[in-house]
């Protein structure tokens, strides 16, 4: 119920208090009551005696207004700082009739002309003092960055690994992986541009457009728009996370008198045996999916893999620049420039490993006599029959490999400045195809480019191989036995020999350069 009422007389219109209020509450209910009167009317009707009575004059545009009004509207009008946002308030202490219309309009005379809400400007008409959006922008949508799917994963580490379950199985994450030329090896998603938006003033609000990203590709793959393909038949190779095609070749059966000698610039893929008495030689992996008997298997810079075994009969030898895996190795020469990994057992074998050498199955075993060395660490599931066992670790000094690290550190920020050079150089001549000089200069440089991008992956591995084994070698060297000790055998860490005592179960030892002697863990 009004506390105000609106009387008509013969001589006019007359306002009537009902109840005493303060100015901020008559100015409010005459608004509601679509009526406007000047600030010195209202301030005599807040002061005056109940019942009191006001008469309205006929023409309210002109008469009823106060001339210190000058028709200021009754708003506050905040836009944010990023334009895409208006906040409005209408104030209760009001002495202008205020409507939807003559807010919008308002709202044009400072501008604001996009986004702008009829109902939530109602809403603040009739919820005085209460701050209400009536203007939104539209948010630029920023693109999506580009995405690459490989179809073939690195392996997980470039080198054996014990796993949670103190198994080791590299023969699925070793094997080699034929690929043939066309074939696909990798799919981008390009990024997308972006949506632009829209502030409340009607501006556009520019959007970012993703970002686009290369393949990690290296020699045996082009990129034709946005797949990555092989453009050789050959296998997948990873260097320094890279994606290469090796070049391959592939024996569909066993090497015997049928396939004779194998000497390969790339990657060797054999699915049976290799008998006795012939050689499988090549620049990159060996992958042997049957086994090896008394033959000579040699990999100049990768790694050997065997599926079935080794049975050497005493004359066998595989040497690889990185790992030798096997099932087994028995009566056979095994070196590998880093690790030797056996899933089963080795037996009256030589073993020699620029790393580790880990038999560590779940029956994993050094049988009989057999003389193992390693870099850094040997690592054994059980030893049996073993009393002439030579099992020796050469140990390392950590001083010198972090030198070595240092010093790759600095070769490779000397190559990777050379590259961006001479990228640049490459790009600065690409853009003069037409001049036939820059067309000769663009064909000297490339293999160049090439070249020195093959050398700095080659110095990254070396550099992630020597701190990863820093990482895994407790001290100066280590070994650990599972198993099957007896009193009196001897081990050896930087030449430090330790002779059993009884009823020693397991061993765990490594060379502590502080103290310069061994100690067990």
């Amino acid at each position: 119920m009004s506390n105000l009422k609106l009387i008509d007389r013969p001589d006019g219109r007359y306002i009537k208090l009902l109840k005493k209020l303060d100015f901020t509450h008559i100015e409010r209910e005459l608004s509601l009551m679509g009526i406007r009167l000047s600030c010195k009317s209202i301030q005599d009707l807040a002061e005056g005696e109940l019942e009191m009575e006001i008469k309205l004059e006929s023409d309210l545009d002109k008469d009823l207004l106060s001339e210190e009004t000058d028709e200021i509207l009754p708003l506050i009008i905040e836009v944010t700082e990023d334009n895409m946002l208006v906040i409005l308030t209408v104030e209760s202490r009001s002495y202008v009739r205020t409507s939807v219309n003559d807010i919008i309009t308002e709202l044009g005379n400072q501008g604001i002309v996009f986004g702008i809400d009829t109902q939530e400007i109602e809403k603040a008409l009739n919820n005085p003092d209460i701050p209400t959006i009536a203007a939104r922008g539209i948010n630029p949508v920023n693109g999506q960055n580009a995405s690459i799917k490989y179809f073939y994963e690195k392996n997980p580490t470039p080198k054996p690994v014990l796993l949670a379950n103190d198994k080791v199985d590299y023969y699925e994450l070793g094997q080699i992986i034929p690929v043939y030329a066309g074939d696909i090896l990798a799919v981008r998603e390009p990024a997308t541009e972006g949506t632009p938006g829209t502030d409340v003033y009607g501006k556009e609000v520019a959007a970012q457009s993703g970002e686009n990203i290369n393949f990690k590709v290296g020699r045996g793959v082009i990129i034709i728009q946005d797949k990555a393909q092989a453009e050789i038949d050959g296998a997948i190779s990873w260097i320094n996370d890279k994606l290469h095609v090796s070049r391959l070749y592939q024996v569909s059966g066993d090497v015997d008198f049928s396939i004779g000698n194998i000497n390969f610039m790339g990657k060797v893929l054999i699915t049976g045996n290799v008998y006795d008495g012939f050689k499988v030689e090549a620049d990159d992996d060996i992958d042997i999916r049957g086994g090896v008997g008394n033959a000579l298997i040699k990999s100049r810079k990768g790694s050997i893999f065997v599926k079935n075994g080794i049975i050497g009969r005493g004359k066998a030898l595989v040497t690889a620049h990185k790992n030798v895996e096997a099932k087994f190795v028995q009566a056979a020469t095994v070196v590998a420039g880093q690790s030797i990994v056996i899933n089963e057992y080795i037996v009256r074998c030589n073993a020699s490993a620029g790393d580790s050498v880990l038999i560590q199955g779940r029956r994993g075993r050094i049988l009989g006599s057999n003389t193992i060395s390693a870099k850094t660490r040997i690592k054994a599931s059980r030893i049996n029959n073993s009393r002439q066992l030579d099992l020796r670790v050469e140990g390392i000094e950590r001083k010198q490999y972090y030198e070595r690290m240092h010093e790759l550190n600095h070769i490779i920020d000397r190559l990777e400045n050379k590259l961006k050079q001479s990228a640049s150089t490459i790009r600065t001549l690409r853009n003069r195809k037409e001049d036939a000089r820059s067309l000769f200069l663009l064909e000297e440089m490339l293999p160049e480019y090439m070249n020195l991008q093959e050398e700095l992956d080659i110095m990254i591995e070396e550099r992630k191989f020597l701190s990863q084994m820093l990482k895994s070698t407790r001290g100066e060297g280590m070994i650990e036995i599972g198993g099957g000790l007896e009193e009196g055998m001897s081990f050896s860490i930087k030449h430090e020999i330790i002779k059993l005592p009884q009823d020693v179960k397991t061993l765990k030892m490594y060379y502590d350069p502080d103290e310069k002697k061994l100690l067990f863990y």
